[in-house]
């Protein structure tokens, strides 16, 4: 489980930023680094969101309940994968979100 929380962290903070105006600062930044360092956090992302969708289960969960924050350990590898670009019309997507709405919101802290 930590590799995925290891993951997960490196694909949310290795996020290129947005197209949108509100992250321009953010862009002009990310073009000071060398095109080659830059497809190279690229290359990263992707293989992230490969391996997440290697562990995302048939049901759209990470972790089937009983098992503790079923909600929480599918929610977070979800972010990730929106945050790398994954459309929301993707069907791991869509799957994750269906399968989220059945969970109870308890366990939280």
């Amino acid at each position: 489980m930590r590799w995925t929380l290891a993951i997960i962290a490196a694909l949310v903070l290795a996020m290129p930023a947005g197209t949108d105006p509100a992250h321009a600062g953010e862009r002009e930044k990310a073009e000071r680094y060398p095109p080659s360092f830059r497809l190279g956090v690229d290359e990263a992302i992707q293989a992230g969101v490969a391996r997440l969708r290697l562990l995302q289960r048939v049901s759209g969960l990470f972790k089937e309940p009983p098992e503790a924050q079923a909600l929480g350990h599918t929610a977070l590898p979800v972010l990730a994968m929106l945050k790398a670009g994954v459309p929301r019309d993707d069907p791991a997507i869509r799957t994750a979100f269906r399968a989220m709405e059945k969970l109870p919101l308890d366990q939280t802290y």
